[in-house]
């Protein structure tokens, strides 16, 4: 029953079938099905089975390909640079579920408004825990902010 507000300071990308770290390169049924569009839905999976992370899928209709919100820096009710550092930590915070797959970014529960127009430096680097796949530094992080989480980019 709360608004809760935040900054997203940290992601990844994922591609399609070509991308050896994406979901889409090695299932092609389940959840995985909702990484194929449209843009702007969600695609939520399980990590380890238990945690629930949100991705925005962000390719056209039938190519899968979304990017992972790895970290928020929560603004309200409370400021706390670290209760969503973390794609797992993310997902707990935000009541996050597999039930929200699919949901379009343009209505609640869930939603994203542009931010300000204030200029930062991105850090780039390496996906995190990715073993398949040829290092493609396709993280993304605010440089040197608080809630980017482990290990810092």
């Amino acid at each position: 029953d709360e608004m809760i507000t935040g900054i997203i300071v940290e992601t990844e990308a994922y591609g399609g079938a070509e991308d050896l770290a994406s979901h889409a390169a090695f299932r092609k049924t389940g959840y995985v099905t909702y990484m194929t569009g449209p843009s702007g839905t969600l695609y939520v999976y399980k990590a380890y089975g238990t945690y629930p992370c949100l991705n925005i899928v962000t390719g056209p209709e039938g190519k899968a390909s979304a990017v992972l919100i790895r970290a928020i820096s929560m603004q309200a009710p409370e400021p706390d640079d670290r209760s969503a550092s973390g794609p797992g930590r993310l997902g707990r915070r935000i009541e996050l579920s597999t039930a929200h797959n699919g949901h379009e970014l343009l209505h609640p529960p869930f939603w994203i408004e542009p931010g300000s127009s204030e200029t930062v430096e991105v850090a780039t680097g390496p996906r995190v825990g990715v073993k398949r796949g040829d290092g493609r530094h396709w993280r993304f992080a605010i440089a040197g902010h608080p809630a980017v989480s482990r290990p810092r980019l």
